[in-house]
């Protein structure tokens, strides 16, 4: 499935009782947004919204997206690497703070989109994985 980005819109919401405007951004099932104490995001179900899913659904992703924009401070792996669950894989920074980006789960990574340096977009790919799991291409069958 491929995720459809639209670009960033200014938009308002209800936070604790009051209407704030946001800078929003849909990035395939979930709607990232910006407020004065960060950026949140929201995965979109019809027409309700849950936070509950994103972990399960991250986790089985085969991508790190850029949560946010920002500039690459850090890539803490290599191409062909094995990348653990927790591992922290790229180091950026957005708003004068600074994010660590993690693997979801165990995975070889297969290409990295970004460098030290780099300013990225919300949702642009900063490293693609292998569908299958080290674990996996070196094992050989399952059974």
């Amino acid at each position: 499935m491929i995720n459809k980005t639209q670009e960033p819109k200014k938009i308002k919401i209800m936070i604790s009782g009051r209407s704030v405007e946001v800078l929003a951004q849909k990035i395939g099932s979930h709607i990232w947004y910006q407020t004065e104490k960060g950026i949140s995001s929201v995965e979109v179900e019809g027409a309700f919204a849950s936070r509950k899913k994103r972990k399960s659904a991250d986790s089985n992703s085969f991508q790190i997206l850029a949560p946010m924009p920002g500039k690459i401070t850090k890539v803490l792996t290599v191409e062909a690497g094995p990348a653990e669950p927790g591992q922290s894989l790229i180091v950026m920074e957005a708003m004068k703070m600074e994010y660590t980006l993690k693997s979801p789960s165990v995975r070889r990574v297969k290409k990295i989109h970004a460098k030290v340096g780099d300013q990225v977009a919300l949702g642009q790919v900063l490293i693609d994985f292998e569908e299958e799991s080290p674990a996996q291409s070196q094992g050989g069958e399952r059974g």
